[in-house]
């Protein structure tokens, strides 16, 4: 955990978008694209499921500092907010090398988003530590429907059928999202702090970060 954090001290307007995941995983795409992580149409599924494995690692990673800053004795709440975000990022991330549009992940996850803000505004919906491993077990489904065991030989014709990634990848955003909600963030509060976030990361980049 990063006590140095400038993410406390960045600016955080109010926006508001009435297509919240396709707003920010348009965001997400151009700097990906920026940083030359694009979706690669030539891709194959294992190169698919090696950069899947890779953001999972990334996840836990920011999971790990997001319980951390809860268990401070004064935890600071936008420091949260950004951790949660964070791990926004690198989900997104995860549809960016599935290369799945977010149109229908926004029409996967819809009936959710309709009661989110129900569940941030009751802001204790469940524990910390069961709803990080709600996320990792969707995750986790998602990954296995690609072949990522070196030591499993997988039929060359199997293609994993689309609904079923747009499911489970919808499980994961749906997870995140009640994570957020654990910790009062309703939608309009989640794409502001990521739109902030996102701006912080192209200016870092401007920096030579």
């Amino acid at each position: 955990m990063n006590h140095g954090n400038v993410c406390k001290d960045i600016d955080v307007k109010k926006i508001i978008t009435s297509n919240p995941i396709e707003h920010m995983m348009e965001l997400q795409r151009l700097l990906q694209e920026r940083l030359g992580k694009g979706h690669d149409n030539s891709d194959s599924f294992e190169l698919i499921a090696t950069k899947l494995i890779y953001w999972r690692h990334c996840i836990h990673t920011e999971c790990d500092e997001l319980l951390e800053w809860f268990d401070t004795p004064e935890p600071d709440h936008q420091e949260l907010e950004m951790e949660i975000v964070d791990i926004m990022h690198f989900v997104f991330n995860m549809a960016i090398a599935t290369g799945i549009s977010s149109a229908n992940i926004n029409s996967a996850v819809k009936p959710y988003l309709a009661r989110h803000d129900e569940y941030a505004l009751a802001a204790k919906i469940g524990y910390t530590e069961k709803l990080i491993c709600t996320l990792s077990n969707a995750i986790t489904e998602y990954i296995n429907l690609f072949p990522w065991k070196s030591w499993k030989t997988y039929d060359p014709e199997a293609i994993p059928e689309l609904n079923d990634v747009i499911t489970r990848y919808a499980q994961i955003v749906i997870a995140l999202f009640e994570i957020a909600a654990f910790y009062g963030m309703t939608l309009e509060r989640i794409v502001s702090v990521y739109c902030a976030k996102n701006a912080e990361n192209h200016r870092r980049q401007d920096d030579g970060y």
